[in-house]
Parts: C-alpha cells; structure tokens; sequence
C-alpha cells in the first residue's frame, strides 16, 4: 500500500473483518452512481456488513465537475455528520 499517496488511511480486509463490531469504526463503501458496475446495484447485492454507502457521483462530482481525484472540502460538510462519523 505504499504507492498510494495517504497509505496510512488505508486498512487491509483482515483490518476490516476484525473490526465488524466495533462501535467505534464506521466502515464507509463509496458507490459511484446508479448507472455504474460500481453502484447503487453493487452495494445492494452485497456489501461490507454495517458498512455506509456514500454516492461519489451525486455527493461530490457536481462540485468537482471533471476533477475525480479530489473531493472538494466544501462537498464533504454534512455527509460524514450525515454517517454518523
């Protein structure tokens, strides 16, 4: 995981398996639209037990228009409070 520009906020699955049931981690899946193999279809048909979905498309690519790679700071103010994170 060190190729990734942040890897300290990446978990391995074995991280993720052994903290099902902790109260305080909100494991959070980010789906990509309704149209996507990544979407709304994906996470219903199966998912991360517990875990929240977050629309990338419908929370954040109206404020970032093309620009994918970053997340705008003022699209992510009320979706994590939102989650209960």
């Amino acid at each position: 995981m060190t190729a990734y520009t942040h890897p300290e906020s990446l978990v391995s699955t074995q991280w993720v398996a052994e903290h099902l049931n902790d109260p305080g981690v909100r494991i959070v899946e980010v789906v990509w639209g309704s149209q996507s193999a990544y979407g709304w279809q994906a996470y219903a048909s199966g998912h991360i037990p517990g875990a929240v979905a977050w629309d990338y498309e419908a929370d954040y690519g109206e404020a970032q228009g093309d620009a994918i790679d970053r997340v705008c700071p003022d699209a992510t103010v009320g979706i994590p409070a939102g989650s209960g994170i």
